[in-house]
C-alpha cells in the first residue's frame, strides 16, 4: 500500500531540454538578459566595449563584443541564425558546439583586431554566426559525413544568398556601419574549426 501511495503522489515529470541544445539556450538567453541590463538601465554604455582594430580598448573586445548588441533590433537579427547554426552543430555533440563556438569567438575576435580595416567600434554575435556557417559547410566538404552534409544543406538553403555580400565590403555595409570584415574572419575561423574539430558524437 505504500508504494502504491508512493507512486500516486509523485510529481508529475517535466519536460526539460539538456544537453548541446541546453548550452545553447543558456548562452542566448544571457544575451538577451545583458541587452535588457545594457539598454534598460545602462543606456547602451556597454556598447564602447567592442572591437576596435589595433587599439588596447578595442583588444578587450575581443571577448565581449559578441556579448553586446546595439539594440533589440540587432540581436533579433543574430538569435535566429544563432539558433539555427548552433542547433545544426550541436548535432554533433556539446563538445563540438563549445570549441566551435570557442575558436570563432576568439581567433575570429583577434583577427578581426588585427587586421580590421576601419576604426568601427564592432559588436555583435555576428562573426560567431558567420563562424557557424563557415563551419557547417566546410565540416560537410571536409567529413563528407551525412549528418554534416545535411546540415550544410540546411545551412546553405537559408543563408547561401546572404553570405557573399555580407564578407565583402559593399556601399550598404559602410553606409549602415557593419562591420563586413567580421564577417569575413568569423567565416574563416569557422573554416579553420572544421578542419581542427572532427567527430559526430560527445556530450
Amino acid at each position: 500500500m505504500n508504494r502504491a501511495n508512493k507512486k500516486q503522489t509523485s510529481p508529475p515529470r517535466r519536460f526539460t531540454v539538456r544537453g548541446p541544445f541546453a548550452m545553447l539556450l543558456r548562452g542566448i538567453a544571457v544575451l538577451w538578459l545583458l541587452e535588457i541590463i545594457d539598454a534598460v538601465f545602462l543606456h547602451h554604455a556597454l556598447d564602447q566595449f567592442g572591437i576596435v582594430p589595433r587599439t588596447l580598448r578595442g583588444f578587450v573586445g575581443i571577448a565581449l563584443a559578441p556579448l553586446l548588441h546595439r539594440d533589440f533590433g540587432h540581436l533579433v537579427a543574430n538569435t535566429a541564425p544563432l539558433l539555427l547554426g548552433g542547433s545544426l552543430i550541436a548535432l554533433h555533440g556539446g563538445q563540438t558546439l563549445r570549441k566551435v563556438t570557442i575558436i570563432t569567438w576568439f581567433v575570429g575576435g583577434f583577427l578581426e583586431w588585427l587586421l580590421g580595416l576601419s576604426n568601427i567600434c564592432s559588436i555583435g554575435a555576428s562573426g560567431v554566426v558567420f563562424g557557424y556557417i563557415g563551419f557547417l559547410l566546410a565540416h560537410a566538404f571536409v567529413t563528407r559525413h551525412p549528418l554534416s552534409v545535411l546540415a550544410a544543406l540546411v545551412c546553405g538553403y537559408f543563408y547561401g544568398a546572404s553570405i557573399l555580400p555580407n564578407v565583402l565590403p559593399t556601399a550598404a555595409s559602410a553606409a549602415r556601419q557593419i562591420s563586413w570584415h567580421g564577417h569575413l574572419f568569423g567565416l574563416l575561423s569557422g573554416i579553420l574549426a572544421a578542419r581542427n574539430v572532427r567527430g559526430t558524437g560527445g556530450r
